[in-house]
């Protein structure tokens, strides 16, 4: 074998080496979630009933900086409520989501029908935890 044989054979073994290095460690990897609320007890409820393992919930009050905080630590999964602080409702975060191909659902008490939003994306919220069990069987739905 000639050296030029030799060392294609070492680069191409090195790139499926590096290959199942980068896959076994974003399958290890801890997955985000990106919880957009702007109300503390909301908030607090999702973190305490959230369970999840492996997971990193991170918290954003408004939605006026979402896409530079999403560029920072880009998120698996987003759950956004609907009327949130700041000039941007949760409707037009499932639209920056769905442009950045990031699973997002949209959570709110508003009784009413949310036009440009499928009622599929949508959670309603309930007195209880009913609500956010749903939210968690969905998040680990999206996250297997």
């Amino acid at each position: 074998m000639e050296q030029a044989e030799i060392n294609t054979i070492v680069v191409i073994l090195l790139a499926v080496a590096w290959n199942m290095f980068k896959r076994f460690k974003e399958k290890t990897r801890p997955r985000r979630i990106a919880i957009v609320e702007d109300s503390d007890s909301d908030f607090q409820m999702y973190k305490m009933f959230l369970h999840l393992d492996n997971t990193i919930i991170d918290r954003y009050r408004t939605a006026d900086n979402l896409p530079l905080a999403f560029a920072k630590n880009r998120p698996d999964v987003v759950i956004a409520d609907y009327y949130l602080e700041g000039h941007i409702r949760g409707d037009e975060v499932l639209k920056l989501c769905d442009k950045l191909r990031i699973p997002s659902r949209l959570v709110t008490g508003h009784e009413g029908d949310i036009i440009g939003v499928n009622p599929d994306r949508i959670t309603r919220k309930t007195a209880g935890k009913d609500h956010v069990e749903l939210l968690q069987s969905w998040c680990g739905s999206q996250l297997a």
